[in-house]
């Protein structure tokens, strides 16, 4: 017998299609679902059954896809949108996106929009997916309105539909990321700017300082010089005098004696001053070079406070300027004057290494040290801080180690440079 199938009405006028070999029935006929046989009714009630499952799995579907934030479609292998969610349909209607319901052709939307900077970048991502190029793409595009600025992300995955693959459109709102975004960036274009402002004027507080320094020990040697010449000359001749009035006219005049026994007394106490003043201003010894100035210094102190101080040099400091000589020189002179009056040390050691034009000057010494958290305070109390100022001037780096009872030792590194390097214009 044929193999035929017949259209089979339910009470809700619902058509089925069924198939049977027991008989024909015509076309233009129809029968009632309850004056079918049984296998026919078992047929049904599993057609209702699967149709029920399908609504079911539909209205979960739905479900799921409403409560999600995002705005979410379902497009199938040829870019028609087969689902859309609520917030979707929300956002299409608020916007006046008609072309965003059910049955349009995506992906010509994407291909056709030439007002938005991503839709072509969309239209080929969502192809890719499609078409198994790639697992997923992504995509942050800007979508102003004539109200605020806006930036989404479109997110787009494969779905299997019964066989074939279409694909899960997700844009999520991400201005809130955007705009800390820029924020963040802005911010740290500012702080970019504050460091680079702050850097230009550390170098002209640098460049000033130096320029400072340069005139202040062009004028110390000057005066210095002006001292050791011209006042030094004029005592030392005066003295002279008094010695020779003394030799002539003591014989006659016993008391004259006496007389210009004090008064050369007074002038070896003034000559004795005024060589001190100058040394205080600029040591001669200075003219002969930083190693003979630093050994001068370290015998001085020695005899003077005896403490033993001892000087190595490693390297050629011939090239050292006249500005550079007398900072580190005076640098050198109070980190052994706080030796002494601070540490409580009975051992100085001066080491000098010249390596690849960087001079680094370590004095180290064996007495009670401090706490390096408080070393910032030590920079006040202890004429840390001057020393700072001429490390500016010099361009240099101070470096601090110390502990309780473990010593000190204060490193400086040094760029050496040509003297007129550091002449400010």
């Amino acid at each position: 017998m044929p193999h035929n199938s017949y259209p089979v009405f339910t009470r809700a006028n619902h058509a089925h299609y069924l198939h049977t070999n027991k008989r024909c029935i015509p076309r233009s006929q129809s029968v009632q679902i309850d004056s079918l046989s049984p296998p026919v009714e078992l047929t049904m009630s599993t057609l209702q059954q699967s149709n029920e499952k399908f609504e079911m799995n539909r209205e979960f579907l739905l479900s799921a896809l409403n409560s999600a934030a995002s705005n979410i479609a379902i497009i199938d292998q040829d870019g028609i949108i087969v689902v859309v969610n609520q917030p979707w349909l929300a956002f299409a209607t608020e916007n006046g996106y008609s072309a965003s319901d059910i049955g349009t052709n995506y992906l010509a939307v994407c291909k056709n929009d030439l007002t938005s900077e991503g839709a072509l970048l969309a239209y080929d991502g969502i192809c890719d997916v499609l078409a198994g190029r790639q697992s997923r793409f992504l995509l942050e595009y800007p979508c102003h309105s004539a109200h605020q600025q806006r930036w989404f992300e479109m997110s787009v995955s494969p779905m299997n539909m019964g066989g074939k693959y279409g694909a899960i459109i997700a844009h999520n709102n991400v201005t809130e990321r955007h705009l800390m975004q820029f924020k963040i960036e802005l911010y740290a274009a500012n702080r970019e700017e504050e460091s680079l402002k702050l850097a230009n004027a550390l170098e002209k507080l640098r460049q000033l300082t130096t320029s400072s320094e340069l005139v202040r020990g062009e004028e110390r040697k000057r005066i210095a010089y002006e001292l050791h010449d011209e006042l030094g000359q004029l005592l030392a001749a005066l003295r002279l005098n008094i010695g020779m009035l003394k030799m002539e006219y003591s014989p006659q005049l016993p008391e004259l004696a006496s007389k210009t026994n004090q008064m050369q007394s007074i002038l070896d106490q003034a000559l004795s001053s005024m060589y001190g003043i100058v040394a205080n201003l600029r040591p001669t010894i200075l003219d002969m070079g930083l190693l003979a100035a630093l050994e001068w210094l370290s015998d001085d102190f020695s005899r003077m406070l005896k403490i033993p101080c001892h000087l190595d040099c490693n390297g050629d400091t011939h090239e050292i300027n006249d500005v550079q000589l007398t900072l580190i020189f005076r640098i050198t002179q109070e980190l052994l004057t706080n030796a002494a009056k601070h540490a409580n040390a009975s051992l100085i050691n001066i080491h000098i290494m010249i390596k690849n034009n960087i001079l680094q000057l370590i004095v180290q010494d064996n007495g009670i040290g401090f706490d390096p958290t408080t070393a910032q305070q030590k920079l006040q109390c202890f004429g840390l801080f001057g020393i700072q100022e001429r490390m500016l001037a010099l361009d240099g780096k101070l470096i601090i180690d110390t502990a309780h009872g473990m010593g000190s030792c204060v490193t400086l590194q040094i760029p050496l440079t040509k003297e007129s390097e550091v002449l400010c214009d």
